[in-house]
């Protein structure tokens, strides 16, 4: 029987996060490729968690942007789109089973499961991700600051020239609108973006606001004890 009841830290990174996490509406899950942190089990215990502390939830696999971050790391276009594809199935078939273990069915489970193939005919997600390229290209302190962050994430591996960033960043800005605009693109009146650690930019958007974030989004840091 596979523990579930290990999640050991929840820190609403603000107040009125604290808020939207206490009256749990909504909960979307990031879940990243590569990582081998997002096992099956811990997917499990992370549905576990959200089957019991929100009225409803969603992962998010960030399949198609992928992509971005492995031609920033050498690969050419088409290796890169296929090993994103496959990590994306990959991923994918680790939430159904996690979920189905939980007592869903196929089709509820894979209605939980969120990736491009529903953003990229979601209005509010286009409309949210062309703002953010838009402050990206006109806004030189967001853009810098969108840089480090995509350095942090990606410099971990190896060092990258200033191009090779500028393509990496790409996959940081289609993330955006997930962490800021959820609520609205998928259609909720609340919720909390949840993920195990929170980049600096997310923290001081969701401080300062600036027009960026409104009260029913928030995010949460969610970790996992280690066995």
């Amino acid at each position: 029987m596979m523990e579930l009841e290990l999640i050991t830290k929840v820190y609403p990174i603000t107040k009125n996060c604290q808020l939207l996490y206490e009256r749990g509406e909504h909960a979307l899950l990031g879940i990243s490729p590569f990582n081998s942190y997002f096992s099956e089990k811990n997917i499990a215990i992370l549905s576990n968690w959200a089957m019991k502390n929100f009225k409803s939830f969603n992962f998010f696999i960030p399949d198609e942007p992928y992509v971005y971050t492995l031609m920033a790391l050498g690969y050419d276009k088409v290796k890169a789109i296929k090993k994103s594809k496959r990590q994306a199935n990959y991923l994918k078939n680790k939430c159904l089973r996690a979920l189905t273990g939980l007592d869903l069915s196929t089709n509820e489970a894979e209605a939980l499961i969120l990736d491009f193939r529903y953003l990229n005919k979601n209005k509010n997600y286009l409309s949210a991700l062309k703002f953010y390229e838009d402050k990206y290209a006109n806004d030189s302190e967001f853009r810098i600051n969108c840089i480090e962050t995509s350095k942090q994430v990606v410099e971990t591996r190896t060092y990258l020239s200033y191009d090779r960033l500028e393509i990496a960043v790409k996959y940081l800005l289609a993330e955006l609108p997930l962490f800021f605009n959820s609520v609205s693109i998928l259609g909720k009146k609340e919720g909390v973006f949840c993920y195990r650690y929170c980049p600096l930019l997310i923290q001081t958007v969701f401080e300062k606001k600036n027009g960026m974030v409104l009260n029913n989004q928030g995010y949460l840091i969610i970790d996992i004890e280690s066995n």
